[in-house]
């Protein structure tokens, strides 16, 4: 992963430890939290709408991020 992405994805990964931390979830891991938030789990019940949307669309864009394959010319 280029350095540019790297950052993009650190940024993501703090942006939703901070939201997570507002909201007083405490996930054991980002790919976790993702997984319950798609699946609806129990533990992002207490999460408002608006909250789980921004965290679910943070993750789906961080998984992205490190999907991504650049080749070099």
């Amino acid at each position: 992963m280029e350095e540019r992405a790297r950052r993009i994805v650190a940024i993501l990964e703090a942006e939703v430890k901070a939201i997570c931390a507002d909201a007083g979830l405490h996930p054991e891991s980002l790919e976790g939290l993702c997984d319950g938030l798609e699946r609806d789990d129990e533990c992002c019940r207490m999460l408002s709408a608006p909250v789980r949307d921004a965290l679910l669309s943070l993750l789906q864009l961080r998984r992205d991020m490190l999907a991504i394959r650049v080749h070099h010319r």
